[in-house]
């Protein structure tokens, strides 16, 4: 697959960004409030004629939790953000698959002695490799979570993806696959 690469303007980055954060004000407001409680430790063990202990370690310890609750709201942003800016200003292309493989992690429960009554969690993540052409060859790896879909798809079979074709280019130099999203459709 051959093109030009044209670059993203930020006016049109800006109301994906929107978008992906408004999506998240639930977990914003979360996180909001629960800065509320340790910098009201803090202030309170810091203000008056003594310097109380408890209170600001108390306030440090549940800076972790705000700590937790904004890495896992950046990490979902930037996840919303590309997956509609692939989706947007995305370019298709074609992959050949190389390789599936299926990892087994079922957990048994061992609470209980006897095995028959044991009880499970059974979890089967699917994996497709594939290779793709934009100026130069790429391989990636791709996490299928439906197994009809997983057994439909052949190797060396073609299969449609997405690709965002100015990060190929940016990418280009640090040897780093672009990023891309399969996009297979079940019948």
């Amino acid at each position: 697959m051959q093109g030009t690469i044209t670059q993203i303007s930020s006016s049109e980055k800006v109301p994906l960004y929107l978008s992906a954060i408004k999506q998240h004000t639930g977990l914003a407001l979360t996180f909001a409030l629960t800065l509320i409680i340790p910098l009201g430790g803090i202030t309170i063990g810091m203000l008056g004629d003594e310097l109380l202990l408890l209170p600001i370690a108390i306030g440090t310890l549940f800076f972790l939790i705000s700590y937790f609750i904004f890495s896992t709201l950046k990490s979902s942003i930037c996840h919303y953000y590309e997956t509609t800016l692939v989706n947007q200003f995305g370019s298709n292309a074609t992959a050949t698959v190389l390789h599936k493989s299926a990892e087994d992690n079922t957990h048994y429960f061992q609470y209980i002695k006897n095995k028959q009554d044991a009880s499970q969690s059974e979890e089967t993540v699917y994996f497709i490799e594939y290779k793709y052409t934009h100026d130069r060859p790429y391989k990636s790896t791709f996490v299928i979570n439906n197994k009809a879909l997983y057994d439909k798809i052949e190797i060396n079979s073609e299969v449609p993806i997405k690709i965002l074709a100015s990060s190929c280019k940016t990418f280009c130099s640090s040897q780093i696959p672009a990023p891309v999203k399969p996009n297979v459709a079940m019948p």
